[in-house]
């Protein structure tokens, strides 16, 4: 019975499966303003770059930083780096301290019986006025077929951005 018991409960440690490799964060000033960008998107779940940069803003803003919205950059989700690059020069123009960035590796339901929510996700966090990124995280959270992709995604993109104060 004690067997059967571990065995279940291992299975279920093994369902709600994370990892991260999170950065040491650097000592940031919450009143400079701050950009996040649409992740790159390189899963095959349309639009969820957008989605986790939505989760991201919400993070950051309830952290007490100033995000300012993104002008001026591509609604499609098909944007590539140069388009990011291009546009970090004009958050310089525009006086803008910070610029989160980053790509969705994984946002999907596995397949099998259970459908289980699978995201993996890559922060960084870009100095854009000395051109360079200064702070990392990634990581990845698989969770219970009860659970949705948005959930997997709100825990892991508050753990991967928790460092950042």
């Amino acid at each position: 019975m004690k067997k059967s018991l571990l065995i279940v409960l291992f299975v279920l440690a093994a369902g709600c499966a994370s990892f991260t490799n999170i950065s040491k964060a650097p000592v940031l000033d919450k009143k400079a303003e701050m950009a996040v960008f649409p992740l790159i998107n390189n899963s095959e779940t349309p639009m969820s770059g957008f989605k986790a940069k939505n989760i991201a803003e919400n993070v950051l803003y309830s952290k007490g930083f100033t995000i300012e919205p993104l002008k001026d950059f591509s609604n499609d989700e098909n944007f590539s780096e140069k388009e990011v690059k291009e546009a970090m020069a004009r958050l310089k123009e525009e006086g803008i301290s910070y610029a989160v960035y980053g790509y969705v590796n994984e946002w999907r339901y596995k397949s099998g019986a259970d459908y289980e929510p699978a995201v993996s996700l890559t922060f960084n966090l870009y100095d854009v006025k000395n051109e360079k990124i200064i702070w990392s995280s990634s990581g990845s959270k698989s969770m219970s077929s009860y659970k949705s992709c948005g959930i997997a995604a709100q825990k892991l993109i508050k753990k991967l951005l928790a460092p950042l104060r």
